[in-house]
């Protein structure tokens, strides 16, 4: 068992992770992400750290926010080992959709602890 600290301390990597998606990704269209190589190595390494934070703690935390972070391991795990095959789309599409969601439950369950 992790003590509660080390949780925190890979949530709040994680949140940060996310804003830095965010912020990279916040007012700019699929075309414009698609042929800017420097906004998707951000997103991408961002992605893996997120991968790597939820791995390290998933099996310490509630099945509520850890069936929220199993995909964001799995993401990791794409990129990882598939990086010349990955689908520009739809990584776009789960930075601008799902990690502001995913930054936002974040945030909720850290202020309960």
């Amino acid at each position: 068992m992790l003590p509660k600290k080390l949780i925190i301390y890979n949530i709040e990597n994680i949140i940060f992770a996310c804003e830095r998606i965010i912020t990279v990704t916040k007012k700019m269209p699929f075309e414009v992400f698609e042929v800017n190589e420097d906004a998707q190595d951000i997103v991408l390494m961002n992605f893996i750290k997120i991968g790597e934070c939820a791995n390290r703690i998933l099996e310490e935390l509630d099945s509520n926010i850890s069936n929220l972070l199993r995909p964001a391991v799995a993401m990791r795990h794409k990129i990882a080992h598939g990086y010349d095959v990955l689908d520009t789309l739809r990584i776009f599409e789960s930075a601008t959709e799902n990690v502001p969601q995913l930054t936002i439950k974040l945030k909720k369950y850290i202020s309960k602890q």
